[in-house]
């Protein structure tokens, strides 16, 4: 009986008020569910740089002013992992703030050294095992919004590294001065060190036009 009563006033209403009724059901679609934001874009980046070396990563962009990516790569020394984030203005050219978080296991390092340094000297110990991870903190500049974008960031890293055989690098050091001269370092150091950083690369989004 309510609903008949309810159905005969909203008929009364349509003939007497039509324009008040259009209005309401236009008010009703409005306030219906919003429309969807733009969708996840998925991407492959590639960069090089100091202290990252080369990696390779997959991208998501859940929004246009933010980018997320994990992946790997070497430093020539060992295998690596790396994983970040972007956060940008959506523009054809964006300034970009940048942080990542990387870790490189332990590698021999030798003939890097050599081929810096032109000798192991006393330091070949120390870089038989040689690891670290780094937090860089970059500021940077993002070009293109199609498919395919360029990057180049630079700020600072900071590196901490645990320096193995120390015992061995210190009696090679003394050795030469003091054969008598005995050092034991009974835990290896960690050596933390802030430093200028840089990269660049490119990536390519799947589906973004």
């Amino acid at each position: 009986m309510v609903v008949r009563r309810l159905g005969l006033v909203a008929g009364i209403a349509s003939v007497l008020w039509p324009g008040a009724v259009e209005a309401a059901e236009g008010d009703a679609r409005q306030t219906g569910p919003e429309r969807e934001g733009p969708p996840a874009v998925l991407g492959v980046m590639l960069d090089a740089g100091v202290p990252d070396g080369a990696n390779a990563a997959l991208a998501l962009r859940p929004a246009p002013w933010l980018r997320l990516h994990a992946g790997g790569g070497t430093n020539t020394v060992s295998a690596g992992v790396r994983g970040g984030l972007t956060l940008m203005i959506p523009a054809v050219v964006s300034p970009s703030l940048n942080v990542d978080l990387g870790y490189y296991r332990d590698g021999a390092a030798t003939a890097l050294v050599r081929s810096f340094a032109g000798g192991d000297g006393a330091l070949k110990p120390l870089f038989e095992r040689f690891g670290y991870t780094y937090v860089n903190l970059q500021l940077g500049l993002e070009l293109g919004r199609g498919p395919v974008q360029f990057f180049v960031h630079g700020g600072l890293s900071h590196l901490s590294a645990t320096l193995h055989n120390a015992t061995e690098a210190l009696a090679a050091s003394t050795a030469s001065r003091d054969p008598s001269t005995t050092v034991v370092v009974r835990e290896d150091p960690v050596v933390r060190v802030w430093a200028p950083s840089v990269k660049l690369g490119f990536l390519v989004l799947l589906g973004a036009k």
